[in-house]
């Protein structure tokens, strides 16, 4: 209900917001997520130290919403996926809607909650490894997202960056 209360408010004002609705985003063990999928769901449940994966590595999926974003219909109208080069894919592609959103549509804001991310088996044996399935090699995206990073908040930049690839 905040949430909406101060979407609509600012909306009001003329700002444009979006959120990602989290700032701490936790990856759950495999015998952990085994045991929340076999459980009760309308039990809640709460998770030890011990109960969280290694989140050492990339920092993406913490810190540009890979997990979830909330956006306004306005937002989803001014087509961000042609902002992003609709082949990027994965935490990457996430990355790069991130900073074209927040340059081209409006400002982001984090809330103050957990979110957690189920163990699933991965390609690589970490972030400097880790691929999706069907990817050639491991961190081809990040040139792309260095460039993103530097055209943050640059609408100039940014819309050049995006004319690069035009939409198909």
């Amino acid at each position: 209900m905040r949430l909406y209360a101060e979407w609509r408010l600012r909306s009001l004002w003329g700002y444009r917001l979006w959120f990602v609705p989290y700032r701490r985003l936790w990856r759950l063990t495999r015998e952990t997520t085994e045991e929340l999928l076999e459980g009760d769901p309308v039990i809640p449940r709460y998770f030890g130290p011990d109960e969280v994966g290694d989140f050492r590595g990339s920092l993406h999926g913490r810190r540009f919403g890979a997990m979830c974003q909330i956006m306004p219909r306005d937002a989803f109208l001014s087509r961000p996926e042609e902002w992003t080069h609709g082949s990027v894919v994965g935490v990457e592609r996430t990355f790069h809607l991130f900073r074209a959103v927040d340059t081209m549509w409006g400002q982001h804001k984090t809330l103050d909650y957990d979110i957690y991310h189920l163990h699933h088996e991965k390609i690589g044996d970490d972030w400097r490894t880790r691929v999706w399935r069907g990817q050639k090699s491991a961190r081809v995206n990040e040139y792309l997202a260095s460039r993103y990073d530097r055209a943050n908040y640059q609408t100039d930049v940014m819309q050049s960056l995006i004319d690069e690839f035009p939409s198909p």
